[in-house]
């Protein structure tokens, strides 16, 4: 057998058939996100263990027939070659979109806001290895230095989280940055539900002040739905009528 029984180019080869049969599942644009990630990576390890045990395996080789080794090599030829034009393509379109980012105004304007050439550069790459379309691929470059220099410029403000989000995505950390929005986000969210906590336990005080049990009651109905999650709705008594309650701006 003048070829080698290759376990890794045989899991490739069963990862782009899952592809093909179940793009839902495997698909690449499945991949950027973790779910789908991890799906791929399963299935691409488990398949490379099996063919690698397999191949170990002396008994193995005179189980399969010349013609079947001839067709599962032709095979992983087409499925490399394939890569191989894959990969020529992307990288004509990262140095495409590099020279846009060099010499456009876009990337002057974004160089000038602060944002590292090395950042440009890596946002140049993912979308030349996601978009093959030319035309389209500048479109979403010029998209996203937008948003990139936008960034910067809301950086430039009073608000700390602001500026250091700002900081992050300058150097391409978006990562880091999406950390600390929510992070943030976090933050107030446990701030406004103790304030309002705080004033509903004080508002059911004047209730019972007042000798108001409706009232008491639904500041007690309020406070649950706080407790559990889910945004108070309640209509405050008054002699004059009910009037929905209202949060402030």
């Amino acid at each position: 057998m003048s070829r080698r029984f290759d376990a890794a180019a045989m899991a490739d080869l069963t990862l782009r058939q899952a592809e093909r049969e179940m793009p839902q599942v495997y698909g690449p644009a499945q991949a950027r996100g973790t779910d789908g990630a991890l799906a791929r990576e399963v299935l691409w390890n488990l398949s490379h263990r099996t063919y690698a045990t397999l191949a170990a395996d002396p008994a193995f080789a005179t189980l399969i027939s010349p013609a079947l080794w001839s067709g599962v090599l032709s095979q992983t030829d087409r499925i490399l070659d394939a890569q191989q034009v894959q990969d020529g393509r992307i990288a004509r379109m990262e140095d495409l979109l590099r020279q846009a980012v060099s010499r456009g105004p876009g990337g002057r304007d974004a160089r000038r806001s602060g944002i590292d050439e090395a950042a440009l550069i890596a946002l140049a790459a993912r979308i030349a290895g996601e978009v093959s379309d030319a035309d389209t691929a500048l479109r979403e470059l010029e998209g996203a230095v937008e948003i990139a220099v936008a960034v910067q410029a809301r950086g430039d403000g009073p608000d700390a989280v602001l500026r250091d989000v700002a900081a992050a995505s300058a150097r391409g950390a978006h990562k880091t940055a999406t950390e600390r929005l929510d992070a943030e986000l976090d933050r107030l969210e446990t701030a406004h539900v103790a304030r309002k906590r705080a004033l509903l336990d004080d508002a059911l005080d004047q209730d019972r002040l007042r000798r108001d049990a409706g009232a008491a009651a639904r500041r007690h109905l309020a406070l649950a739905g706080l407790e559990a999650g889910a945004p108070p709705r309640f209509r405050h008594h008054s002699r004059t009528g009910h009037r929905p309650f209202r949060r402030r701006p």
